[in-house]
């Protein structure tokens, strides 16, 4: 399995993720290009960088999050950006239209040289289009899933999506799982790849991960009873001198990462799926 770090579009997250000694990211089209015209030249810096220091690299448009701030993405736009640095893999531009959707997917796919990934949303299964997913399968060998951030029994309704999906997938094609890492999903499910934001909960949370026992453990740093007990060295994150405190926990929730990552790949290898890079 693969674990792609999402939600590093600045230079202090892209210097984190080439700390933890991945080389395996996601970014937001939306993040990094809302305001283009008066950062044109910052996005270009920057994405210079990315392609100097990450080798997988996966876009992924931000519809989601356009759509909850009301902003259009014009899909032209997203296609110029795609060609311009030669990204080889991306998510469709995906809006609550499907006419739309399924519009901006034969655009991707006819005018750039980047390998498109459907999406297949909680929302379409809900309305009861399953045949969504087969059409979907006919033309893709490789989907994601998605539409479960924020939603009242989030867990529940991602087992729901999960289990349908996977029930028709099997490992027969290759299903990136949105914001889904969870230790029962990654468990239960033979994702082929995931993303996640949660390693810089150590800044935004000041949250320290550390992987014991298979799990993937969460220790606040001003929880000074969780720190005692903890078997992990937290306390040198918070009590240390200077102002970087914040960066290296944030490295080091990473490298946690990479642990569990290792740790999933290897269950399903003992199950017999293994996924070619």
């Amino acid at each position: 399995m693969k674990l792609y770090f999402a939600g590093g579009e600045n230079k202090s997250w892209l210097s984190a993720i080439n700390e933890t000694g991945s080389n395996r990211s996601l970014y937001s089209y939306y993040y990094l290009c809302k305001d283009h015209n008066n950062k044109a030249s910052r996005v270009t810096e920057f994405m210079k960088l990315v392609k100097q220091t990450q080798t997988d690299i996966l876009i992924d448009s931000g519809g989601y999050t356009a759509r909850m701030k009301g902003v259009p993405i014009d899909v032209k736009n997203y296609a110029d950006f795609l060609n311009l640095y030669k990204i080889e893999l991306a998510f469709e531009l995906d809006t609550n239209s499907k006419k739309e959707t399924l519009y901006n997917r034969e655009y991707l796919i006819k005018n750039t040289n980047t390998k498109i990934i459907p999406i297949y949303h909680l929302g379409d299964l809900e309305n009861g289009d399953k045949k969504y997913l087969y059409d979907m399968l006919d033309k893709f060998d490789f989907i994601s899933i998605g539409g479960v951030a924020g939603e009242k029994k989030g867990r529940v309704k991602e087992k729901i999506l999960s289990d349908f999906v996977f029930s028709v997938t099997k490992d027969n094609y290759k299903v990136h799982g949105l914001g889904i890492t969870g230790r029962q999903a990654l468990m239960n499910y033979p994702f082929y790849s995931v993303d996640s934001t949660s390693w810089l909960g150590g800044s935004m949370r000041g949250e320290i991960l550390f992987f014991e026992d298979g799990i993937l453990k969460t220790t606040p740093t001003s929880n000074t009873k969780a720190r005692e007990k903890s078997t992990y060295r937290t306390i040198s994150f918070n009590d240390e001198k200077g102002e970087k405190k914040w960066f290296k926990r944030v490295v080091n929730n990473g490298k946690e990462f990479l642990k569990f990552e290792k740790y999933i790949t290897r269950l399903w290898e003992k199950k017999g799926i293994k996924w070619d890079s």
